[in-house]
């Protein structure tokens, strides 16, 4: 029997529209070996090594891209590498288990895994591991590891690459949707913070711009106890000072108002609540666990716990699950934080004031205030490193050195303490020190303390918590400064006990704030490639190395460099345990601070809500404050620079008192006096495109007229006003800049007296921002005002191809057949009049007719021409031909392409029967000991000789397979498989044999076939099965044969006479019929017929073809002034053809107006729902009314105004058709229209699904 395999090739070659494929090139520095005693160590830089003990210690590095808003990642693979050999043998050293700082027995060397460092094959053989999508303030970010390096334990080689090339597809989930939809957020703090995280920081272009619409934003939060909360009253005064809006909720009413499993998530509800729609930022919890409850997250790596407790579930907001249990526990299975729950990305920053009375609360608060407003000058140089010895090989001052000199250290590179500082050290290793050495240097002047030793609940840097008080430590804040501990000890920061931590932080003297493990630390004993060395590293890098100063944000970067570790448990243990106990904004000195350089109006008038400050303090902080009240506020950019916003205009005379803070400055204080001034803002900017297409909006090649709107909103009246518009866009030309306005009375607006004129270049990008600058002058003052317009051009690419023979829809060699030549165009901007021609660029295609010309391409649609083409009767077989397409239309458009078209396309065949060698060609062994898989001169599984065999020694436990050739499968939706097995077994139990399937390379697997373990010794038969997993489909289909489970259960699994099989799919019906129109004098060449996003129009002769992929589908006919007709439900069947043919009635109203009057005011649900793009949407109304009619997104912002003006009694309906105000398509999810009149308003929900 011969081998052969066929694959099937796709009808319609085009990419998905709203799935994204990125191409990343990450490079890697070439790796070093360094003796480690009788093996060899592999360092890298910028990777990190942790894998399971007595695996060879290969570096990973953890990758982090930025993915298309509202979407996820859905496969990644490698496209090109080159591997070189490091020459000679090596003994790679296996990785040793991290333990417990707290470890007291015997340390044991981690032998090498026999399984591992008996397989002739590269470890780890799986290059891209732990693929999953998490999500910041609504941005995605796919996140994996990915292995450079190799290495064979049996030949003892060392293979690495220092560029690979990956890609990344992506796909629209419900989960990326609502990320993005509910947590979006773009602020110079969010950016930047993004760009710390992800390797392509440059694609945050590709983000929206949001509008922001809350009037106030409060961005410090406050959750606290009502017997507590009296005691946040100075606090809150100075964040307020500070800049902070300051929002105290008591847990009493977060229980009363918020709904949730328990009151730890009610709390957490509340957080997303003043996330979403108050702006918080930080969120302080005020008081223990008695009073804020924590939430206690699962880990099992050798030591199981339930309950390490970690605020990060207050933190980390908008990566949720849709199991039936409550975020982080989505499978309701107690386990709180499991690998594939966790989100490790926090929205805001959490930090806990962690006392048990009111005394206790009062003395934090107060350390909080006087370190950041009144430090100890003198101490903020100064830091103490303090090590213990671990155990007789391991010193933590080795640790603490690391933190010093900064540098790269096992793998990764961090930044060490400023110069500056002046650093005194407490080690074990150099002498034997006592806690009465560490009070001394406590009390004479500290800012930073950090500690790596043993410590307990009540024990930690040789004190015990009965040493913990104001007699012993007397650092005051006066005499003496305030300071920060970090620790990596174990079980200090237990916050569900009485702990140390807490001692530290409520007591009047010493500690502001205390950052440590809940749970146990980790260290490696002889080294410090650790996880709680590398939080405490990075914590520091975060300040020196990346400008991050407030203690949450530190503490948040420190995880987050490392999240894509987090795949493995002790890096995960240690990631959600480190918690912050004190003020989460406090700023944390790192030098003696100087005064601040601040320049802002000094006066400003009455009616102003926006005030521009220029510092000298990157992200420092604006307070506006006035009657003793926070008025607004502002936060800079990277340059300082800031317009500070108040809540409201501001109304009254009394002088405005201005606090500035910023990182090491002192804080600026200032006044801006209020005066009756005239003061010009701008209104608004109307557009006139009448001399274009006449749509309102600014499309490219058009010559528009704007009116720039100009409001005083000062006290006094501005006089002879005047304003002129520039611009340095590239795309924009000004031909009328200048125009007045004579006089703009206070409080009223006034249009320009001659618009202004720009246009617009033809060859304009679709999306660009062009910037204008307003420069206004009058009388009494001038301004400088701004405005940008977006522009829109289309953007048209090759959608798809349909190929109508009459038979089958394949073009087969000598056949002449019409092709459907579908274009879609994702612009903001319709294209017109477009001759779309094909050019004969393949040398086995003849084209009979070449040239269509589309009327109106419109933009967010498909469009379908038809044209006839000839394949030569030397056609190879399974050829791809190769049509080069062009389009012009108006305005100077131009687009070219490429589509492609397969001639005979065959069906899926693989038959195997393992007579040509083993492997066979394209058979892969993968897994465990996956040479157990061989080729054996037996027929046990009742075939012909050969069989492939899987032995059961050497024994392993796990997972072992055979991996087919990757098969195109794309159009199947099933495909039979058969094939002959025998399982010669030695017990029933502990195993399983199955068929799995992939489609992204094995990194998932899907069941599609599975045998119950025989209850006889052993047997042989023929299996028949059905695949249908979701990997049938894919043109990237493989499967395997699995064994799973322990080896010494089995003797051997034989298989034998595979055979794969799959038919052909016809993918596309036809909708097909004609178009007449009922009086008017339309034109019906210009009548769109759509079905989903589909869109065809008709001849001259009204005829009309319309290709649709097999579904179901509303279709109608519009034209403008005409009545649109819908034929709802259309069955679209393979290879069949639909007639529907419509007639226009001429109504020259632009919306459906009944005559019968309603007897009550409705609105009715829109339909279709789901729907994409448009949707139709009726309602009623019983007397004349003033109608606003409004779609809005899931944060209350505005997205289209669709009705606003006087309305007659009687039935309407309105056509929503996916664009926002700009003439831009949205993104797919949850929207909300709301129909307003004089006496009704009501607002119901739709979904928007492409």
């Amino acid at each position: 029997m011969k081998k052969k395999i066929i694959l099937l090739a796709f009808i319609l070659l085009a990419t998905t529209v709203f799935a994204e494929i990125i191409e990343k090139q990450l490079t890697f520095q070439t790796p070093k070996i360094e003796n480690a005693g009788q093996y060899q160590r592999i360092i890298s830089d910028d990777m990190f090594s942790i894998v399971k003990p007595g695996y060879p210690e290969i570096p990973s590095k953890g990758i982090q891209i930025l993915l298309p808003a509202g979407e996820s990642i859905k496969s990644i693979k490698i496209v090109q590498q080159e591997n070189s050999i490091i020459e000679g043998e090596f003994d790679v050293i296996p990785f040793q288990a991290l333990l417990p700082m707290s470890f007291q027995g015997e340390i044991e060397f981690n032998e090498p895994n026999s399984a591992i460092y008996n397989s002739n094959e590269f470890f780890p053989q799986k290059q891209i591991v732990d693929t999953n999508t998490q999500y910041f303030r609504g941005h995605s970010i796919a996140m994996f590891n990915i292995y450079p390096i190799q290495y064979n334990p049996v030949t003892k080689k060392i293979q690495y690459s220092t560029n690979i090339t990956i890609l990344l597809e992506t796909e629209i989930t419900s989960a990326s949707q609502r990320a993005f939809n509910s947590f979006y957020r773009s602020e110079a703090m969010t950016i930047k913070r993004i760009e710390n995280i992800v390797s392509n920081p440059e694609y945050l272009s590709n983000y929206p711009q949001p509008v922001e619409l809350r009037n106030e934003t409060f961005d410090y939060i406050i959750i606290t106890s009502d017997s507590y909360s009296n005691s946040f009253n100075d606090f809150v005064s100075f964040k307020l000072e500070q800049g902070f809006n300051v929002f105290l909720k008591t847990t009493n009413d977060i229980y009363s108002e918020y709904t949730g499993t328990d009151n730890q998530e009610k709390i957490r509800n509340f957080i997303i609540d003043a996330y979403q729609n108050m702006g918080a930022e930080y969120v302080l919890l005020g008081g223990d666990v008695n009073v804020v409850p924590h939430r206690g997250f699962w880990v099992n790596n050798f030591f199981e716990d339930y309950g390490i407790p970690s605020d990060l579930y207050y933190a980390a907001l908008d990566r949720v699950g849709t199991g039936t249990g409550p975020d982080w526990n989505v499978n309701n299975n107690n386990k709180w934080g499991e690998a594939s729950e966790a989100d490790y990305l926090g929205e805001v920053y959490v930090g806990r004031i962690s006392a048990d009375t009111t005394t206790e609360l009062i003395a934090a608060l107060n350390k909080q205030i006087m370190y950041q407003d009144n430090p100890v000058i003198g101490d903020l140089d100064k830091a103490l490193m303090v090590g213990e010895e671990m155990d007789n090989q391991t010193y933590g001052g080795d640790y603490k050195d690391e933190i010093i000199t900064g540098g790269s250290f096992n793998g990764y590179y961090t930044e060490g303490i400023d110069s500056n500082m002046n650093i005194e050290t407490l080690y074990d290793r150099d002498l034997n020190w006592n806690a009465n050495q560490l009070l001394d240097l406590m009390n004479s002047g500290l800012n930073i303390l950090n500690h790596l030793g043993h410590s307990h609940i009540d024990y930690n840097m040789k004190m015990d918590m009965s040493s913990v008080n104001n007699t012993n430590i007397t650092a005051n804040g006066t005499n003496h400064n305030f300071f920060i501990i970090y620790s990596q000890g174990c079980l200090p920061a237990a916050i569900d006990e009485d702990c140390i931590a807490e001692k530290f932080t409520t007591i009047d003297n010493g500690c502001v704030v205390y950052v440590g493990n809940s749970r146990y630390g980790w260290y490696q004993p002889g080294g410090t490639n650790a996880c709680s060395q590398f939080f405490d590293r990075q914590f520091f890098d975060a300040t020196f190395g990346e400008d991050i100063y407030t203690v949450g944000m530190m503490n948040a970067d420190s995880k987050e460099d490392g999240a894509p570790q987090c795949s493995d448990a002790t890096f995960r243990w240690g990631y959600y345990e480190v918690n912050v106990l004190g003020d989460p904004s406090l700023d944390v000195r790192t030098a003696v601070p100087q005064d601040m350089t601040a320049i802002y109006n000094p006066s400003i008038a009455v009616g102003v809500s926006n005030i521009q400050f220029q510092t000298d303090a990157p992200y420092a902080r604006v307070a506006l404050i006035q009657n003793n009240e926070l008025i607004g506020n502002g936060v800079a950019d990277v340059n300082g620079n800031v317009t500070a916003t108040t809540f409201e205009p501001i109304a009254v005379t009394e002088t405005i008192s201005v606090s500035i803070i910023g990182h090491n400055k002192n804080r600026h204080s200032g006044e801006i006096v209020v005066e009756y001034q005239a003061y010009v803002i701008l209104d608004s900017v109307e557009i006139d495109d009448s001399a274009g297409n006449n749509n309102n909006l600014p499309d490219f090649g058009e010559t528009l007229g704007l009116n720039v709107r100009l409001q005083n909103v000062g006290t006094i009246e501005a006089t002879d006003v005047s304003a002129t518009i520039s611009t340095d866009d590239d795309y924009v030309t000004i031909t009328q800049a200048s125009s007045n306005y004579n006089n703009i009375p206070s409080g009223g607006s006034s249009n320009a007296q001659t618009d202004y004129e720009v246009t617009i270049a033809d060859n304009c990008p679709d999306g660009h921002t062009a910037s204008f600058t307003v420069n206004v002058t009058s009388n009494e003052d001038n301004w400088e005002l701004y405005f940008t317009l977006e522009l829109n051009a289309p953007v048209i690419e090759f959608y798809s191809v349909f190929i109508d023979d009459g038979l089958n829809n394949v073009l087969d060699p000598d056949e002449t057949a019409d092709i459907y030549v579908s274009f879609m165009n994702s612009g903001g901007a319709d294209a017109a009049n477009v001759l779309t021609e094909l050019f004969e660029s393949d040398p086995y295609i003849t084209l009979n007719t070449q040239a269509h010309t589309f009327t109106l391409l419109n933009a967010g649609n498909i469009s379908t021409c038809i044209f006839n083409v000839t394949a030569a009767s030397t056609t190879p077989i399974g050829h791809i031909a190769s049509i080069d397409w062009e389009m012009n239309g108006d305005i100077s458009y131009h687009a070219e392409g490429t589509l492609n078209l397969l001639i005979s396309q065959a069906s899926v065949n693989l038959e195997e029967d393992f007579s040509a060698g083993y492997p066979p060609a394209g058979w892969t062994r993968t897994g465990l000991n996956p040479n157990n898989w061989t080729g054996y001169p037996s027929n046990e599984a009742g075939g012909i000789a050969p069989e492939s065999r899987l032995l059961s020694s050497p024994y392993f436990v796990g997972v072992s397979r055979l991996v087919s050739p990757v098969i195109n499968t794309t159009g199947s939706t099933s495909i039979d498989l058969e094939f002959r097995q025998y399982l010669r077994t030695v017990s029933v139990n502990d195993y399983s044999v199955s068929v799995r399937t992939t489609s992204d390379g094995g990194d998932t697997w899907n069941t599609a076939w599975e045998a119950i373990p025989p209850t006889a010794p052993f047997y042989d038969e023929l299996i028949q099965v059905t695949v249908s997993t979701p990997d049938v489909g894919s043109d990237n289909f493989q499967f395997a044969f699995v064994f799973d489970g322990i080896s010494e259960r089995i003797r051997r699994w034989c298989i034998d006479n595979i055979h794969l099989a799959g038919e052909q799919i016809t993918y596309f019906g036809f909708i097909e019929g004609e178009i007449s129109l009922d009086g008017g004098t339309g034109n019906v060449e210009d009548v769109i017929v759509t079905g989903g996003n589909y869109s065809a129009s008709p001849n001259a002769s009204g005829d009309y073809y319309l290709p649709l992929a097999v579904g179901t589908y509303d279709v109608a006919a519009s034209l403008e002034s005409y009545e649109t007709m819908m034929e709802i439900d259309v069955v679209i069947a393979p290879n069949q053809t639909e007639i529907i043919d419509f007639e226009l009635t001429y109504q020259p109203v632009s919306e459906d107006e009944e005559t019968i009057v309603p007897a009550i005011t409705t609105l009715s649900r829109n339909y279709p729902n789901p729907f994409n793009p448009t949707t139709t949407i009726s309602y009623s109304l019983k007397e004349n009314s003033k109608v606003s009619f409004n779609i809005y997104n899931l944060k209350g912002q505005l997205v289209k105004k669709l009705v606003d003006r006087e309305k007659n009694a009687g039935v309407h309906t309105v056509v929503w058709n996916g664009k926002n105000e700009s003439g831009r398509n949205v993104s797919s999810g949850i929207y909300f229209y709301k129909l307003k009149s004089d006496s009704f308003e009501q607002t119901k929900k739709m979904i928007l699904l492409k």
